[in-house]
C-alpha cells in the first residue's frame, strides 16, 4: 500500500500503481489509519459527523472487506493502533469528540 486519500488506496511499486476505490459508501472519513493484520493490509477509518462509526477495511486479493468496529457509539476524531497489552498484536483506540468517549477493540480472532 503507498498512498490512502479518502476512500481511495493506491497499490504497487515502483512506477506503476493501481488506484483502487476502498468503500464510496461513505463519506467524510475524518480519521484514517493503516495497520498490518496478520501480514496483510488492512485500514482504520472514523467518521465523526453523523452517522458515527469506525471500521476497518481488510484486503481480500482483489477487494477490500468493511468490517464494522462501531457505529454511532464514537465520534472518532482520531484513530490509533499500538500493541496496549503487549500481546505482540496491535489493538485500534479511538476518541470521540461528540461522544466524549475512549472506545478499543481487539481485532484479532
Amino acid at each position: 500500500m503507498r498512498m490512502l486519500l479518502n476512500h481511495i488506496v493506491y497499490q504497487g511499486s515502483g512506477q506503476s500503481l493501481n488506484r483502487v476505490v476502498v468503500d464510496d459508501t461513505l463519506s467524510d472519513a475524518h480519521t484514517i489509519d493503516t495497520i498490518n493484520l496478520d501480514g496483510r493490509d488492512a485500514i482504520i477509518a472514523g467518521f465523526r459527523g453523523k452517522p458515527y462509526g469506525v471500521y476497518l477495511y481488510r484486503f481480500r486479493g482483489t477487494k477490500w472487506d468493511r468490517q464494522i468496529l462501531d457505529e454511532g457509539g464514537v465520534s472518532a476524531a482520531s484513530c490509533a493502533t499500538a500493541d496496549l497489552d503487549q500481546d505482540g498484536k496491535p489493538e485500534i483506540a479511538s476518541i470521540g469528540q461528540a461522544t466524549h468517549n475512549l472506545v478499543l477493540w481487539h481485532v484479532w480472532p
